[in-house]
């Protein structure tokens, strides 16, 4: 499904109906629908009534019994459109990625919260709206106690703490591997080096012709290799602001690079690499160039593998940004729901990559609320269906 227009396209919300009754000074406006339409955004129909009685300066009150929302005043259907789309950016969407489906909670410190079920950010609503005092006075009542969600929480960040303490114990491993290579190495040319010569008294015209072959060897071993002739060709593509499509192109077929996976780690890094701020702003800005080449399943799941190694190896600072990386990349269709759960199910996807266990465990722990959410999306949908049959 082409969603590239309405990152959203599976949010549906009823067009919202009035009908003002009434004369004179006892004039007012029923919203017909409200029950429906605070149903389809997850929050209390006295809350968008509320709001309404706020931004128009009107009284207004909500109904429990009957459902009836009524404002006072003559307000047509437009302009209490208008009115709500305010409170949806203000007390509804992510502020991080615009999701609707977020969860709204009082804490201790009487703060309202939005919790993203998408990217698991969680947005602070300005405390100095009217509603605030409201929706503090009336605090909505979720399924998951505020407990279990601290509890949660704290859990997953311990969880967190320790794949971290075992990549890094893993980073260090590597680097006492190579150490003992290196050090080998150089043992092995001390050894070359001390070894007794053959002939000591060299003419100056052979020592000229051992140092040409020196210099030619090393100019040999400077040669690049191919994987490093497409990064720097890709580069140059996207300064010079080559098509996008003509870009993908050339990462998927241009040199001799082995393997779709490798031809996708440096897409991404050529794409990504000049990356210094918000990773997910700047995956945004250049989501063209993932679009553009990820055209089928094998592709999109080739791509996330690496998305993968850029956020869990090459620049791991952004692992946090993971699942709003990749909602960027499902919102502009460059990663479908069904590549995004099998790369999940594949902790070993990136592994030829350079991505080992725990960093692979890291990248997905960080996804998880943007997986559970397309799952539970899709669950729904199902669902929807069979009643519907």
């Amino acid at each position: 499904a082409n969603n590239a227009d309405d990152a959203f396209y599976r949010y549906k919300m009823p067009k919202l109906q009035s009908r003002v009754e009434g004369r004179g000074n006892g004039v007012k406006t029923n919203v017909v629908n409200m029950v429906d339409i605070a149903k389809a955004l997850g929050r209390p129909p006295s809350y968008t009534t509320k709001y309404f009685g706020c931004e128009l300066g009107a009284q207004s009150r909500f109904s429990d019994d009957s459902g009836q929302s009524i404002v006072n005043g003559a307000h047509d259907s437009r302009t209490l459109s208008e009115v709500l789309e305010g409170f949806i950016k203000k007390f509804v969407q992510c502020y991080a990625c615009g999701n609707p489906e977020t969860v709204i909670e009082v804490d201790r410190k009487e703060n309202i919260t939005l919790t993203c079920k998408a990217c698991g950010h969680v947005s602070h609503v300005d405390p100095r709206h009217k509603l605030n005092t409201f929706i503090i006075k009336h605090p909505p009542k979720n399924k998951s106690t505020k407990k279990k969600a601290t509890d949660k929480m704290r859990r997953q960040d311990r969880e967190r703490e320790e794949l971290g303490e075992q990549l890094d114990a893993e980073a260090k491993k590597d680097k006492k591997e190579k150490r003992k290579k290196d050090k080998k190495s150089k043992k092995k040319d001390k050894d070359s080096v001390d070894s007794p010569r053959k002939s000591k008294s060299k003419s100056a015209a052979a020592a000229a012709d051992a140092d040409a072959d020196e210099v030619s060897e090393k100019l040999s071993d400077m040669c690049f290799t191919p994987e490093q002739r497409l990064t720097i060709s890709l580069r140059e593509m996207l300064d010079e602001k080559k098509s996008s499509k003509d870009i993908a192109k050339y990462a998927l077929n241009g040199e001799s690079v082995e393997g779709l996976d490798t031809r996708m780690k440096i897409y991404v890094d050529a794409v990504l690499g000049n990356c210094n701020k918000s990773l997910a702003e700047y995956t945004a800005k250049r989501v063209k160039y993932f679009k553009a080449i990820a055209k089928d399943e094998a592709k999109q799941i080739a791509l996330l593998g690496a998305m993968e190694a850029f956020v869990g190896v090459s620049r791991n600072e952004y692992a946090k940004e993971t699942p709003l990386v990749f909602k960027v990349l499902y919102d502009a269709d460059a990663a479908e729901e069904e590549a995004v759960i099998k790369w999940f199910n594949n902790p070993k996807q990136a592994a030829a990559l350079g991505v080992g266990e725990a960093a692979a465990a890291a990248v997905r722990k960080h996804a998880t609320p943007f997986v559970k959410w397309l799952e539970e999306a899709e669950s729904e949908e199902e669902s929807s269906e069979e009643e519907s049959d």
